[in-house]
């Protein structure tokens, strides 16, 4: 049968191209020969692809993988399956999939693909002598389910009417096809709306985007005539695969997406910025010139005395996430220190997108060190971000430990540590601990107005 996702191409042909699997004369060849002493073969799974809304495919493709638990089965002696996952694809009413190239049908209901579904399966384990009882069945319906929650907000910059030679409208907005990238991919037609009141009646246009090139998001598309600069344009059933896909052509930052429940509106992904992208550029050493650059802190390295001590610390009472434990080889110590004989134990502690490295020196001279002092030069201590100081004094205070002062509330100066709560405390080899909750998260510092914002809406 011809997809919907092609204008020609049969649909076989299509799932033919896909590069991932086996040929099955290669693996009922080579099944036998496997050592599957300690591998428990579940099941199969198979994913027909989102080409198409007809739900007839789907029969096949359950017969067919019911044909193949049986080959299976026979190249292995007698195996049996206990799961089959047939995988996706499967359509929902408004689906874009296909459209720029032909108008397709409104999607079947969810009943008709598990008619479908279920009857191939049935059919095709009659045939491979596989009683069907016990054999749980597994699918994969996301994109049907959320395809259709999600929509696209993009503001309109400017419109551009031509009267000739060639009379055409293009719609300009601040989103492109590179963050709805189903436009190139699978021929995807969004229908965009104007969430703005807009007077006049349709008129044809073309909504383009903001990169080079033809740019366009929706072809041919009618929109009231009176839309201008400023207007917020909608894309409907955006939610499949359209974040995901999104790219950066042009260096293109890509939108925040906001979950909408009822009422409220929550950012759950910040928008890209210009630095996001410029972050990843490095420039070659032979081409900066002057001193190498120092781009931030690697980690904090702390001996200490005794390592469970520690540990007991940092991860029971900080509450901090422990990555690894270990010895250090000897050798590598000595190569890198000059201290030979080096009996070293360390544990590497989570410490937001940095580590805390604790260093344990079973050789460790015994005279103790001096507790650091803010007044001596040369003291250092390490600050640390909480979330509630309050509540993280008490835990300190209750395990025995002695924080220096009570939480302390700084100033509202409009700075940038105005309002953060903080107070000192020491570790168990007097390291000195700066506790710091700050008034406004960094994370959650408020973003620039978005644009091409992605809006994910539940009910």
């Amino acid at each position: 049968m011809v997809s919907e996702f092609t204008e020609a191409e049969p649909l076989g042909a299509v799932a033919d191209a896909y590069k991932p699997g086996i040929p099955l004369a290669d693996l009922t060849d080579v099944l036998p020969s496997l050592d599957l002493a300690h591998v428990d073969l579940l099941g199969l799974h198979a994913h027909l692809g989102r080409h198409t809304a007809d739900p007839a495919p789907f029969h096949v493709h359950a017969r067919r993988v019911a044909s193949l638990a049986g080959a299976v089965g026979e190249a292995l002696g007698g195996w049996r399956p206990r799961e089959i996952d047939l995988g996706g694809g499967y359509s929902y009413p408004g689906d874009p999939t296909g459209r720029a190239l032909r108008n397709l049908d409104e999607a079947p209901p969810p009943d008709r693909y598990a008619a479908e579904l279920a009857a191939g399966l049935l059919e095709g384990l009659a045939e491979a002598g596989i009683d069907p009882t016990g054999i749980a069945l597994e699918i994969e319906p996301g994109r049907a389910v959320y395809g259709s929650a999600g929509l696209h907000l993009s503001r309109v910059l400017h419109v551009k009417r031509q009267p000739d030679p060639v009379p055409r409208t293009w719609v300009g907005c601040d989103s492109s096809e590179v963050l709805l990238s189903d436009t190139t991919w699978e021929h995807s037609r969004w229908e965009p709306v104007c969430a703005t009141p807009a007077e006049g009646e349709p008129v044809t246009v073309d909504v383009v985007g903001v990169s080079c090139g033809f740019d366009t998001i929706a072809a041919s598309t009618p929109l009231p005539a009176g839309i201008a600069a400023g207007d917020l344009l909608a894309f409907l059933a955006t939610g499949a695969y359209e974040e995901t896909l999104a790219g950066n052509f042009n260096s293109m930052p890509r939108p925040a997406t906001v979950l909408v429940r009822g009422g409220s509106a929550e950012l759950i992904r910040r928008r890209e910025t210009l630095a996001d992208l410029l972050d990843r550029e490095r420039t070659p050493r032979g081409l900066a010139g002057g001193a190498p650059r120092v781009a931030g802190v690697d980690h904090i390295a702390v001996t200490v005395a005794d390592l469970d001590r520690s540990l007991q610390f940092y991860g029971d009472v900080l509450g901090l996430r422990v990555l690894d434990r270990g010895p250090l080889d000897p050798e590598l110590v000595a190569r890198m220190t000059g201290r030979l004989d080096a009996d070293v134990e360390y544990a590497d502690v989570e410490l937001g997108t940095r580590t805390l490295e604790l260093l344990c020196h079973r050789t460790l001279d015994p005279r103790p060190g001096s507790a650091s002092r803010p007044e001596r030069a040369g003291s250092v201590h390490i600050a640390l971000t909480v979330d509630d100081a309050q509540r993280l004094h008490q835990r300190l205070t209750a395990n025995g430990y002695r924080p220096l002062s009570p939480p302390q509330t700084l100033p509202d100066d409009a700075g940038d540590w105005a309002g953060c709560v903080i107070f000192y405390v020491r570790d168990p080899d007097g390291v000195m601990l700066e506790i710091v909750e700050r008034a406004t998260s960094q994370a959650g510092r408020a973003a620039p107005a978005p644009t091409g914002q992605s809006v994910t809406a539940h009910s």
